[in-house]
């Protein structure tokens, strides 16, 4: 079969979450690269990525696996030195070997459809292809076990536990609560939008915000209005903040600085997987 002449095309493997793309070609490739040049910054030139691209799918990555992809080590602008974890070593050699299988599994059902002659039921097939990938505009996105469920008058409050040294709090209504079956030990996705963070310096902090969550500056990205923080927490998650230019100059921050981010229970979004 003549792959170029084929309506599924050649297969790329791309492995998602519920709530998110972890694995494709482009990630493995990158992973693989770092493994090589052991820099984040090289192996996204050798590629060719940008930078940015890298680190957001490297925080990705990170933030829906269960175990550390990659550890970095922050120093200078472009965030130090890059490895892979055994973990990581592993999730790359699956991948490629599932591809092989995805590779013939789609040459298959090539054949199989050539072989039908109802051209509207390839379109309905191609069309449910397209919508089995979901995607979300949130660049927080963290996977977390339900620990505490406390029901009051109007909100339900819903404790997360992202690893063994984070927790989240969300804050959902009663009516959420029920339609998402929220219940102790269930796993849920967390989406925080990078706008309704706040960063702050220093240790002792009194506010309101139910969400206090201590790190350190690994990027700063700024912008002409806005400037993307980049701040590592415990356990190799990640968040990202936006702030304003004004912000970041008037709170001087820089790489390896240790901040706090802050967000209230009700900024956060609970999702259940399907």
């Amino acid at each position: 079969m003549n792959k170029s002449d084929s309506m599924l095309g050649a297969a790329k493997l791309s492995l998602h979450t519920e709530m998110g793309q972890f694995l494709n070609d482009h990630r493995i490739r990158l992973l693989d690269a770092i493994a090589v040049h052991g820099s984040l910054s090289a192996a996204a030139r050798s590629l060719p990525m940008s930078y940015k691209a890298a680190w957001e799918a490297l925080d990705s990555m990170n933030n829906l696996s269960a175990r550390p992809i990659v550890i970095r080590s922050t120093g200078g602008k472009n965030g130090g030195g890059t490895q892979l974890t055994p973990y990581a070593h592993k999730l790359i050699s699956l991948y490629k070997a599932m591809e092989i299988e995805y590779q013939k599994s789609l040459e298959r059902l090539q054949e199989a459809l050539e072989q039908t002659p109802e051209a509207k039921e390839v379109n309905d097939f191609r069309k449910l292809m397209n919508r089995v990938n979901f995607k979300t505009s949130a660049r927080n996105q963290l996977v977390g076990t339900v620990t505490s469920v406390t029901i009051g008058a109007v909100n339900v409050i819903v404790e997360l536990k992202i690893s063994e040294q984070l927790t989240l709090v969300a804050a959902v209504t009663k009516d959420s609560a029920q339609s998402l079956g929220i219940e102790f030990g269930q796993e849920l996705v967390a989406l925080v939008k990078s706008s309704q963070m706040v960063l702050h310096q220093g240790d002792k902090l009194k506010l309101s915000a139910n969400n206090q969550l201590k790190g350190v500056i690994s990027r700063i990205q700024p912008g002409a209005v806005c400037s993307d923080i980049s701040v590592e927490l415990e356990d190799q998650k990640s968040l990202s903040v936006t702030i304003t230019q004004e912000s970041l100059e008037q709170l001087a921050l820089k790489i390896e600085q240790p901040v706090t981010v802050c967000f209230n229970a009700s900024a956060v979004i609970l999702c259940r997987y399907s």
